[in-house]
């Protein structure tokens, strides 16, 4: 525990430091917001958001319940958050920590008290049935600002979102289906979002949209709702930090200017998004998904670089356990192939190289996907060219292996390239 303290206050000095000198850890200015992206799925009301590395999934559903006795011609919004071990180690399941319930408190805050939505256009039977409005927001990734991009997921579900239509017949209360009547958009008096700032060296300093490590170095927390009529609809200021009057009005202009772009592409994407519905175009995540963006943290076997055939050049590698050894050594095509050793790395392409095993099946991952084709073709031209080669290292292999029974393995070694 002494070590992680040490080592937390460590990078807390070393961030402050940073942001003191004008900089910050992933390049961005002191003002800047992290690239945001917002894509619709199949069904109504289900949007993924991404800021940066953080990513939330959004999902609107309705059903039909009785109302509260205190207002009886209103429909009910209730909001989830859920936040589990995929978005960090830190969560576990089923429990809800602090983080969550601020969350949930600030959404609530900016959504139901400031009358974002129309609950009376939900009322089907007054005091005997309403529409239940309920979103779900599940954390994929927690890089930080989860309060705004969990507001921005809900601004854009109930944007998208469409309930089915009903009618009263003798007393009962029918759901007609799409096929009988079209859905019916959700009414919304305004788009409020939130948007947060870091403060740092007491108050003097606003670090807009921080990340994970700068929300832990951070002395304070401070959170706007504000709507594209420049509507404050939520406040909350947390921390040790105060903040100067001149420096809250500097913020609050921000973050009033950056509600009102994200308002609009918003509304934009959902026109978008219906017109594509319109055309029967295929929408669905599968296209958006980018699982090396998912994760917060970059996992690699092997990076090698600047290299070519026949020869390698230069090379940098950061093997994991799982490789045969971690000290690699480069090819030359004029060696001696018969003194070939497990550590040596030949090069087969610009982009593509095979890491030496004792085994004689290597597989060869390209992450990237851009020319996967191009790659491929260069890849088969090159194997064929140096297939003689690869024969005798393989013989050479094969022949220590059997002389050396502990250095037999049976798994496979990937070797995965930036």
């Amino acid at each position: 525990m002494l070590h992680c303290a040490l080592y937390t206050e460590r990078e807390r000095k070393f961030i402050c430091d940073l942001i003191k000198s004008n900089a910050r850890p992933d390049g961005r200015k002191i003002d800047e917001f992290r690239q945001m992206k917002i894509n619709f799925g199949a069904d109504w009301g289900s949007v993924m958001v991404s800021l940066g590395k953080t990513k939330v999934l959004v999902q609107a559903s309705c059903d039909l319940g009785v109302p509260k006795a205190t207002r009886p011609n209103e429909g009910v919004l209730f909001i989830n958050v859920e936040i589990g071990p995929m978005a960090s180690p830190q969560f576990e399941i089923g429990r809800q920590g602090s983080l969550v319930l601020k969350i949930k408190s600030m959404l609530e805050r900016t959504f139901k008290e400031s009358g974002a939505v129309d609950l009376e256009s939900l009322c089907v039977k007054a005091e005997e049935c309403v529409w239940i409005l309920r979103i779900d927001i599940n954390v994929l990734n927690h890089d930080g600002n989860l309060t705004a991009a969990c507001a921005i997921g809900t601004v854009a579900a109930l944007a998208h979102f469409r309930r089915p239509d009903v009618s009263i017949i003798e007393g009962d209360v029918n759901i007609h289906p799409a096929s009988e009547k079209d859905f019916i958009p959700m009414v919304l008096h305004h788009y409020p979002i939130c948007v947060t700032y870091a403060i740092f060296d007491d108050g003097q300093i606003t670090l807009a949209d921080p990340t994970f490590q700068e929300e832990r170095a951070s002395q304070s927390e401070l959170v706007f709702g504000i709507n594209s009529y420049r509507e404050i609809c939520c406040f909350n200021l947390g921390g040790s930090a105060q903040v100067a009057p001149r420096v809250l009005v500097k913020c609050l202009k921000n973050a009033a200017d950056k509600s009102i772009a994200i308002i609009e592409q918003i509304k934009a994407l959902v026109e978008t998004d219906l017109a594509n519905r319109t055309d029967k175009k295929t929408v669905c995540f599968s296209d958006t998904l980018n699982l090396q963006e998912v994760m917060n943290t970059d996992h690699v076997i092997a990076t090698l670089t600047t290299y070519s055939a026949p020869g390698v050049k230069k090379m940098e590698t950061n093997f994991s356990e799982s490789s045969n050894d971690d000290d690699s050594e480069m090819y030359d095509e004029s060696s001696d192939v018969d003194n070939a050793t497990l550590e040596e790395v030949i090069s087969l392409g610009k982009d593509i190289a095979l890491l030496q095993s004792n085994q004689s099946d290597i597989e060869c991952i390209v992450s990237s996907s851009d020319e996967t084709s191009t790659k491929k073709s260069e890849t088969k031209t090159l194997e064929t060219k140096y297939s003689k080669l690869r024969q005798k290292i393989t013989k050479g292999t094969k022949e220590k292996a059997n002389e050396d029974d502990g250095s037999d393995s049976e798994e496979e070694t990937t070797v995965i390239l930036k």
